[in-house]
């Protein structure tokens, strides 16, 4: 089923700017190494909202990846970067805003 499949999840809270470096080459991942199911995502989602909506499992695509876990390792030895918000929290955080845009929908005009 499509819900066993793996995905890192990062909520970032502020940008990220970089200056160009020239010795610096290649993509650096920005990410949370740490891998969540998506159907344990969904529950999580549907308990911390206290909704009652049902989760239905549907076949994964055949050429979506099993694993979804980005290397840090630059932005960690390069940047000094890595994940501070963990999933619970951006969650919360993310249902908050989604709550208050459907108090206040002028708010996000």
């Amino acid at each position: 089923a499509g819900f066993a499949s793996n995905s890192a999840f990062e909520f970032i809270h502020h940008d990220i700017t970089l200056q160009s470096d020239d010795h610096l080459t290649g993509p650096i991942n920005f990410g949370n190494p740490v891998e969540t199911t998506i159907g344990e995502l969904a529950r999580r989602v549907v308990a911390m909202a206290g909704s009652d909506s049902e989760i239905r499992f549907t076949e994964a695509v055949a050429d979506d990846p099993v694993r979804r876990r980005p290397d840090i390792t630059l932005a960690t030895h390069l940047l000094d970067w890595r994940p501070r918000i963990s999933l619970t929290q951006g969650l919360q955080r993310t249902i908050e805003y989604q709550r208050e845009l459907q108090l206040h929908p002028a708010a996000s005009a």
